[in-house]
């Protein structure tokens, strides 16, 4: 506790003070640091004694904070540091040597960063408060049901992830959002699967479609009117 000076104004000569254990003090303008009620006495030349008490009440209580945790990803790549209280912010101190003179700075980094919060009554409470990274993309494999087929039949493109969001995209403008959507033209194909906290992961898969040809040899023909001709392949 911060010490306090006692003092008293009398006609009469300040004689004692007497702490709250009954104790005398001798100095007329003590400096005490224990609460409770202090009495002083006073006398005439008289003889006459004269008494009065002045309480000291203990005031250490620290100022009231609240504040949340934080997180910076592919979303958001910076994090406002706030707590609500009611008393007065001094600083932020954290992480990589970071200083902050601002109630509420922003941050891109991820660690602890620390508040210094001081009441009316001079006393300090410091919070913590905890910022963390996702920057992790998400994690895919892809398929088809034949990289080689025939383009009438088209293939199917597949894609195995834990995420819903999800993008092809091909040839010709193709574009669709299903997990796995049939395609019926060669090319490249371009996978691109977003997580939660906005990263996202691309993969390509080539697609080559057989063309079947067709090579006349030979035409055989017919006698007129009569269905006997004869087509060699």
């Amino acid at each position: 506790m911060t010490s306090v000076r006692l003092s008293a104004s009398s006609d009469a000569d300040i004689i004692s003070w007497t702490d709250p254990s009954g104790m005398i003090i001798s100095d007329i303008s003590p400096m005490v640091s224990i609460p409770g009620t202090y009495t002083v006495t006073v006398e005439a030349i008289s003889g006459c004694q004269g008494f009065a008490s002045v309480e000291i009440v203990e005031d250490v209580t620290a100022p009231t904070t609240a504040g949340d945790n934080g997180s910076i990803d592919c979303n958001n790549a910076n994090f406002v540091l706030a707590v609500t209280t009611d008393g007065i912010i001094r600083g932020w101190t954290g992480s990589n040597g970071f200083i902050s003179t601002d109630d509420n700075p922003s941050v891109d980094m991820a660690g602890t960063y620390k508040v210094e919060v001081e009441g009316a009554n001079g006393c300090i409470r410091l919070m913590n408060i905890e910022v963390i990274e996702d920057f992790m993309a998400p994690t895919i494999t892809t398929a088809t049901t034949n990289s080689v087929a025939c383009q009438s039949a088209g293939t199917q493109l597949m894609v195995t992830t834990d995420e819903s969001n999800v993008v092809w995209t091909g040839p010709n403008g193709f574009s669709s959002s299903e997990m796995d959507p049939m395609v019926f033209e060669s090319g490249s194909y371009t996978v691109i699967v977003t997580g939660q906290n906005g990263c996202y992961t691309t993969e390509d898969i080539d697609i080559s479609f057989t063309e079947l040809e067709i090579e006349i040899g030979e035409v055989i023909g017919s006698c007129e009117g009569l269905a006997n001709g004869m087509l060699v392949l």
